[in-house]
């Protein structure tokens, strides 16, 4: 994670905080293993559904649930880090 700071006017900052691919991967395959279980799909048994059907069926679910949190706990950890004031905050994901 790498975060930049850039000073506006006044009192305004931007905050750019860049996620690296293998934090997101991580996040992603641990998500993946989490619904794995839980997930009946008709034609599988419980807990065995092949990754490819869950990231068809639940690809664009999971990549939100981690963007969300990761960004959560970045933007903690930025605003902990930089000990800026919470003013508004534009973040920007390149995978």
């Amino acid at each position: 994670m790498k975060v930049t700071i850039e000073n506006k006017k006044g009192l305004n900052k931007d905050v750019r905080v860049f996620v690296d691919k293998k934090t997101m991967n991580t996040h992603m395959n641990e998500k993946y293993e989490e619904i794995k279980g839980t997930v009946n799909l008709k034609g599988f048994r419980p807990g065995k559904v092949p990754r490819e059907v869950l990231k068809r069926q639940f690809g664009k679910a999971v990549f939100n649930e981690v963007l969300d949190k990761v960004l959560k706990e970045t933007s903690t950890k930025a605003l902990e880090d930089g000990k800026i004031w919470r003013r508004k905050l534009v973040f920007f994901l390149f995978l």
